[in-house]
């Protein structure tokens, strides 16, 4: 049968036998993976832009409204004096 221990070579390892899970030995190997995922960050950015967005036509159109409305005051006073 063939284990774990194999090489090209096909040399045995002298210092440990193969398949008995010791981590003392210098064939044991392990490695830990965390696998994760980021939930939430798109809708956060998302968000962010979409109200950033809606302020600034609210703050745009405020602003044209009482421009055109200064104006028109402005344009009587010229008239009237």
């Amino acid at each position: 049968t063939k284990d774990s221990d194999e090489n090209r070579e096909e040399v045995t390892d002298r210092d440990s036998t193969p398949n008995n899970r010791v981590q003392t030995e210098d064939d044991y190997g392990v490695a830990d993976v965390i696998i994760s995922v980021h939930t939430g960050e798109t809708l956060i950015y998302m968000s962010a832009i979409i109200t950033i967005s809606i302020i600034s036509i609210i703050v745009i159109y405020i602003l044209t409204k009482n421009r055109y409305k200064i104006r028109k005051v402005l344009s009587k006073r010229k008239v009237v004096d």
